[in-house]
């Protein structure tokens, strides 16, 4: 029942599905995405950051297999991930550094590189200290990138100095599978002591960096060295930074920057022999300041280049470009991407499939959400080889700024990408092909108990995957599993319920579309029916316990079935409980009472199954406090909350005016409450309901927080810093509602509180 939630929590709202791509299936995670990879059996991994390092498995049908965190020890430092490589067992591997001064800039430490199995065991953790951080600290002057070659060789680039070793600047470090560090190689470009890498390539025996030295207007530079960590060239050339490198299958080398700092820089290639020779330097003026971002080598042999820049005369905003020329610098096309001519589309990254299209990701438009959402958001591009663009791919929040980060292919020709905010990962659909598909005919339930039922189908001819949709009947969420087999059995049903389902096929020429819809009915007890003849007047307005919220502003009727939604409580654990009544005219008395069947047996009349019981002629919220018995049976049960005006309601039957609500309660067995709450604190907020600040009050030391507020339907909605002097958060321009406020201290420390904003 859990994963019914995430679709009410993700808040999230697409573009209708087009004949060429769609969803097949998305999740939201921990943090905030920066990376992804894909193994051989099309396993996803994503690493994200809120000052420590996630990492998360999903299988290619979006099952989470394994979630870890990792944290630093050292007081007042914290880590973050760039880079993310599947090696040829399977084993996830993440690239990062560790960090200092997150409010003046990332100031970092050391090299961290983690190593997981396929089962998210650490294999080893290798931490290289030194010092990566160069000019004013900032954040934007600290990289650390990453390659991995055919034997699960680890090649890392990055800038400053590693302990050990006397040379500072451009560093690349070989880690073998066993996590040695097999050697260190560096060199000082122009007697500088800053230098700053942007990325890393390796293609044959030869590996090449991109960055620059002293302040990034100054140069651009690159750096080619061999395998065995021998310095071969290197050369310090003009332009707006050294953005990226790129070795082709000859051996000549390419160095991508942009020439002429100002409104008038134009996207500039350097091309060299594998000697270092220089062959020639080309500019290239796309009508406005055009900055080089990232290139790769296509499957024909050519150069894709990532770019953005605005149209001098015509905006300053500026828009991504995708451009593809031959190895001589002679451009084939270039495509611009402007669906939002008042707003930044900037590419996040690219990856270019065996037959030459290229797919990008990163901030842009249009948004299917209107005017009044986020105006930048995450954005997916498609480019056929010859520049046609396919398809596009937006999805709209009021989280503006929400980025596509990282792009893979898998298998099949289909895409994943990681998404910052929430650590969204997206698998998409790329329909490419002309079979013919059906609707799934033959759709029986079978195996019905009173928790789970299996769904199976007669096999379509050409689908490698079906999407089963089920739900209860008062839902408006479906849930959805992928699958490639005929049969799926559904689990965590609750008893007595009835439910819907249907079924589609996938084929390379995409879905068919859901067969009818058909229910089936869960074995087992079946609660008795209640709720008020009348709720035009008197309603539950909000439901909060544990992390379930439900807020309904106005009245649905006197019974509301909200099984879809469910809350985890631990067996021994205590809990707040509130509650708010809408109302029109009054105020009246309503008197309230909770029921949860903790032992399961299909009605609320044992021992401690009414947990809450008052009356008020309040509105606003009004709390209180219950115990989860030590007895209480473990699994999937009821929950029923009860508003009736006048006399206080019965679990059962029918009453003249107000209101019941059913939920879902998964009892954990009491081990589970260490899991649940490690990293989880609380704090306090004042005043509460507020208007325009609240004040934070943490009962623990810290210097430093990262505050993020968000709203009742998961979006992030506003995004701050507090210290040990200032603690206030202004929060005039929020909406009036209910949120969620969650704080990260400098060692990682979670809290979270509830408030209201009138």
């Amino acid at each position: 029942m859990k994963q019914l939630i995430l679709a009410v929590c993700m808040g999230i709202l697409t573009t209708a599905a087009i004949a060429d791509v769609t969803v097949d299936w998305v999740h939201d995670g921990t943090a905030t995405a920066t990376w992804s990879a894909v193994d051989k059996n099309d396993n996803v991994f994503v690493t994200s950051w809120d000052g420590s390092i996630y990492t998360r498995k999903f299988d290619k049908f979006g099952v989470l297999q394994w979630e870890k965190n990792y944290t630093t020890p050292i007081l007042f430092n914290y880590l973050y991930p760039s880079r993310m490589h599947c090696d040829s067992l399977g084993n996830a591997i993440v690239v990062g550094y560790r960090y200092t001064s997150p409010t003046e800039g990332r100031n970092a430490n050391a090299v961290v590189v983690l190593k997981y199995d396929p089962d998210g065991n650490m294999v080893w953790e290798k931490i290289i200290a030194g010092t990566f951080s160069f000019w004013n600290n900032s954040l934007y002057r600290t990289n650390v990138s990453s390659v991995m070659d055919g034997s699960d060789n680890l090649f890392i680039g990055t800038a400053g100095n590693v302990s050990g070793y006397p040379t500072t600047g451009f560093n690349t470090i070989k880690i073998t599978p066993a996590g040695a560090i097999a050697w260190v190689s560096a060199v000082n470009i122009s007697g500088s002591s800053y230098h700053f890498v942007s990325n890393i390539r390796l293609n044959g025996n030869r590996i090449v960096l991109a960055g620059h030295t002293q302040y990034w207007l100054a140069n651009a530079v690159v750096w080619v060295l061999d395998i065995n960590g021998t310095s071969k060239w290197f050369k310090t050339e003009a332009g707006i930074g050294g953005n990226d490198a790129m070795i082709d299958n000859a051996g000549k080398i390419y160095l991508l920057t942009s020439s002429s700092p100002g409104y008038i820089s134009d996207i500039a290639l350097y091309r060299y022999k594998p000697n270092g020779a220089p062959v020639w330097y080309k500019t290239f003026d796309f009508g406005g300041a055009d900055i080089g971002y990232r290139m790769q080598l296509s499957p024909d042999n050519k150069i894709v280049i990532q770019a953005y820049g605005n149209q001098t005369g015509i905006s300053l905003y500026v828009d991504w470009l995708t451009i593809k020329m031959t190895l001589n610098g002679v451009v084939s096309w270039s495509q611009r991407y402007d669906e939002h001519h008042n707003n930044d589309e900037i590419p996040g990254n690219m990856a270019i499939d065996a037959d030459g299209d290229i797919f990008v990701t990163g901030i842009g438009g249009p948004f299917p959400g209107g005017f009044n959402l986020g105006a930048r958001q995450f954005v997916v591009v498609k480019y056929k080889s010859n520049g046609t663009e396919q398809w596009v791919y937006a999805q709209d929040t009021i989280n503006e700024y929400q980025t596509g980060r990282h792009i893979d292919i898998d298998s099949r020709g289909n895409i994943y990408v990681a998404v910052d905010i929430n650590s969204l990962t997206y698998h998409l659909l790329d329909n490419t092909g002309a079979d013919p598909c059906s609707i799934p005919t033959g759709i029986t339930v079978s195996d019905i108990t009173d928790e789970s039922a299996t769904i199976s189908w007669t096999p379509v001819i050409n689908a490698y995957l079906y999407h089963v949709q089920y739900k209860t009947t008062t839902s408006p969420i479906w849930t959805t599993l992928p699958t490639d087999a005929t049969s799926v059995t559904l689990s965590g049903l609750f008893t007595g319920t009835t439910y819907q389902y249907r079924v589609e096929a996938v084929c390379d020429s995409g879905p068919t579309g859901y067969s009818a819809t058909s229910t089936f009915t869960v074995m087992g007890i079946t609660y008795c029916t209640t709720g008020g003849l009348s709720a035009t007047n008197d309603w539950i307005d909000l439901v909060y316990v544990g992390d379930l919220l439900n807020s309904t502003i106005e009245s649905t009727g006197g019974y509301s079935d909200f099984t879809y939604l469910s809350v985890d409580l631990v067996q021994g654990s205590n809990y707040d409980f509130t509650l708010s009544a809408g109302m029109v005219g009054g105020p009246y008395f309503e008197y309230w009472n909770v029921w949860i069947d903790f032992n399961g047996d299909g009605d609320f009349t044992d021992a401690g199954e009414s947990i809450v019981s008052y009356n008020s002629n309040q509105i606003g919220w009004e709390t209180h406090n219950f115990t989860v018995p030590l007895t209480a049976s473990p699994g999937n049960t009821l929950m029923r909350v009860s508003m009736k005006r006048g006399g206080a309601p019965s679990p059962c039957g029918s009453y003249s005016k107000g209101e019941t609500e059913d939920y879902t309660v998964t009892i954990l067995p009491a081990k589970k409450a260490v899991e649940l709450n490690t990293s989880v604190n609380t704090l306090t907020l004042y005043p509460n309901p507020a208007q325009a600040v609240i004040h934070v009050d943490v009962d623990a030391p810290f210097e430093y927080m990262q505050v993020n507020i968000i709203d009742m339907n998961g979006r992030q909605v506003l995004s701050d810093e507090i210290g040990d002097e200032q603690s206030t958060i202004r929060i005039e321009t929020l909406p009036a509602g209910v949120y969620f406020l969650i704080a990260v201290d400098e060692t990682g420390n979670r809290y979270t509180a509830k408030f209201i904003k009138n």
